[in-house]
């Protein structure tokens, strides 16, 4: 059985001076920043974003209604079982 001690790692992780610590956390930190602004850029090229209308809903098909009606419902009562003005004919 292979057995790995973590005690080893936080030893060279505190053994490292306070200014290389915060630069690589500051490096990992600008990684994720970039890797979000990437994934933001190609969303918004891929749906075309800049041509849509953002005050209504993409889709009005499928599960999308429901999922619409949950989001009013949590939004205006608190929780998305209870809708007294959502009524049937």
């Amino acid at each position: 059985m292979m057995q790995v001690s973590i005690t080893s790692l936080d030893a060279e992780d505190s053994a490292a001076p306070l200014g290389l610590r915060s630069r690589s956390v500051v490096l990992f930190l600008a990684q994720y920043a970039g890797a979000l602004v990437l994934c933001l850029v190609i969303l918004i090229w891929c749906m075309r974003l800049w041509q849509m209308d953002l005050r209504f809903p993409f889709f009005y098909q499928g599960d999308a209604l429901v999922v619409q009606s949950y989001i009013k419902t949590g939004m205006e009562n608190r929780w998305y079982w209870h809708n007294h003005k959502l009524v049937l004919a």
